[in-house]
């Protein structure tokens, strides 16, 4: 219902999830949801929006409250000059250089795609 939709916002809103994995609803067979009355798509369409941009404006905070802080990450790949990885609470980090495949302790300085900057501290 949208009353249950409503609330789900709310939820998100007082957790502040780092992420939101979300899509269209579509009916599988042997689910409790295939029982359910079927929504018209423009609606699934516009909840699918506001969770998108709840789940984008809960992943900038997320972002934000790590900016200067240090923090531990693995290097995992290397894209457009950068070295790539992330950190144990799912940061990922920009580096500029090849790391290697250590684990190294670097400090975030800014957003930038869907992770952040960050200066190596040590390796």
């Amino acid at each position: 219902t949208q009353d249950d939709f409503e609330k789900t916002i709310e939820v998100c809103k007082k957790v502040g999830f780092a992420d939101i994995h979300c899509f269209e609803y579509s009916k599988r067979e042997g689910t409790v949801g295939a029982r359910l009355k079927e929504l018209p798509h423009s609606v699934k369409k516009d909840r699918l929006n506001r969770l998108l941009a709840l789940k984008k404006e809960l992943r900038e905070k997320y972002l934000d409250s790590f900016i200067g802080k240090e923090l531990s990450f693995l290097p995992e790949d290397e894209e457009d000059g950068y070295t790539v990885g992330y950190t144990g609470n799912y940061v990922k980090v920009y580096v500029k250089g090849d790391l290697g495949e250590d684990f190294a302790k670097v400090r975030l300085k800014e957003k930038y795609g869907d992770g952040c900057i960050a200066e190596i501290i040590n390796q």
